[in-house]
């Protein structure tokens, strides 16, 4: 008769459906009773089969929930040496495919914590194994961890899965909010906690770690484990910078261009680290759409590790600290350069746009005289027109951003980066807010609609137009 009810249309949507969809249908203990009886029925019936299937194997994609002290101890034993099944189960047919799906449906919800462990006990699993299941089913992940008993095991296991997941239910990102203030929606795109990697690492010892690192593909169907993976040894120092900025070159992989941005670095190998990811950038204009945006946001995801790593994290002050230190780098080309009898400097004009000037006994010239193109005081000077061209493209596009995002800028960095006559240029001709109120920058200073100059403090922010219409005072501005 058990059969004969699975197979009803009606039943088998009944069998997917969670507990707190089940308690708002009429006579719910009685179905739920059912649905348990059924439920135990297929189980049994997969514990009890061959290679062959069972006429129950097609429900057990079906099932919602498993009890884990009936059943986890069984099922593993059943499993024996096989590995856990990786692939999506659409549909169910072999053993390993069968038992690794149920094994994923087990669940914790009312567990007597001494009766199973003393079932763990007596059927003595290895802690590799336990840990590959409690990473392919993390409902069993903490319960697990404190069976095993590892420093720092639990929190290095919420690590890999936090970096691996494709997607995460209600309980996966509560647990991930215990260790990370990181939306499990960047982790998707590749985000990076490193104070998180590193606590979990000094927590286990290295033979311990490298079990769990090695599990981590059991808590993705896809190839997450190994951008994870590929993360750690970053973090760690075990890749080659030459190497891997070589291959980032020749192949634009964009795990590995977030993870050159993890490997330990000075500030002076961070601020190189930020100029290649904005060359980066500015190369992939030669691709589609799509992909030009692919690795828009592995560039923006890679500044912000980079940014967690020297920067405790605000990603917009550490790019406008490394485009100002850029500046004052090239900025001694602003001033004339005597090249026997020229006279050389770069001249920035008010829409931005930075001119390499040439003067000869006073006359000044259309270009540099063929017989100097080749020196290399010129061929400097061009790459820093060049570069300083590109810094006021790249800001321009980033105070836009920033104003359509409502970011804010400290002040004091403010009034560090209107020294900077490319960021002056630009600043100054933007509107500020804090509050309701509303200013410009003249001569490195905050002034009012009415010209007074006010000593901001705190944070401000670049007002959008529909701020100024909002506040009734667009026309004034």
């Amino acid at each position: 008769h058990i059969r004969r009810l699975i197979v009803t249309e009606k039943f088998c949507h009944l069998l997917s459906k969670k507990e707190a969809t089940l308690k708002k249908l009429p006579r719910f203990e009685e179905l739920e009773a059912i649905i348990d009886e059924v439920s135990q029925f297929i189980v049994e019936q997969e514990l009890a089969r061959g290679d062959m299937q069972t006429p129950v194997t097609q429900y057990v994609a079906k099932i919602s929930s498993i009890d884990a002290s009936k059943y986890f101890v069984r099922l593993l034993k059943a499993l024996g040496k096989d590995k856990l099944s990786r692939q999506l189960y659409f549909r169910v047919q072999t053993r390993k495919e069968s038992l690794s799906l149920l094994l994923q449906k087990l669940h914790v919800n009312q567990i007597d914590r001494e009766t199973f462990f003393a079932q763990l006990d007596a059927a003595n699993f290895e802690p590799k194994r336990l840990i590959e299941v409690m990473l392919y089913n993390t409902s069993l992940l903490s319960i697990l961890s404190d069976y095993i008993g590892w420093s720092g095991l639990e929190q290095t296991a919420w690590y890999f899965v936090a970096h691996t997941a494709e997607s995460t239910t209600d309980y996966e990102k509560a647990k991930i909010t215990e260790y990370s203030a990181i939306a499990m929606e960047d982790f998707q795109r590749g985000a990076f906690d490193r104070k998180w990697f590193l606590q979990a690492y000094n927590a286990m010892e290295p033979s311990q770690f490298k079990i769990v690192y090695d599990a981590a593909k059991y808590s993705t169907s896809g190839a997450n484990h190994r951008r994870a993976q590929l993360y750690a040894r970053a973090s760690l120092g075990e890749l080659d910078r030459a190497i891997l900025f070589n291959e980032i070159v020749q192949k634009r992989n964009q795990d590995k261009l977030r993870a050159y941005s993890l490997l330990p670095a000075t500030i002076a190998e961070a601020k190189e680290c930020y100029l290649f990811l904005q060359q980066f950038l500015k190369q992939s204009k030669q691709f589609g759409a799509q992909r030009r945006a692919s690795e828009a946001a592995a560039v923006e995801m890679a500044i912000q590790n980079l940014a967690e790593q020297v920067s405790s994290g605000n990603a917009t002050q550490f790019m406008w600290q490394v485009e100002n230190e850029r500046f004052l780098e090239l900025e001694q080309y602003f001033s004339p350069q005597t090249i026997d009898d020229f006279e050389l400097q770069l001249v920035q004009q008010e829409t931005g746009k930075i001119q390499l000037s040439v003067i000869k006994a006073g006359k000044a010239l259309k270009s540099v005289p063929k017989n100097f193109t080749k020196n290399e005081h010129v061929l400097a000077m061009q790459a820093a027109r060049k570069e300083l061209m590109e810094q006021y493209s790249r800001t321009r596009l980033q105070l836009e951003r920033a104003m359509c995002e409502e970011a804010l800028f400290d002040s004091e960095l403010i009034y560090t980066l209107v020294k900077n006559s490319t960021f002056e240029q630009l600043f100054s001709k933007l509107v500020w807010m804090q509050a309701d109120q509303f200013y410009m920058l003249k001569n490195g200073t905050f002034v009012s609609l009415n010209n007074e100059e006010v000593n901001v403090k705190g944070s401000v922010k670049i007002a959008h137009p529909y701020d100024l219409y909002e506040a009734g005072i667009w026309r004034a501005w």
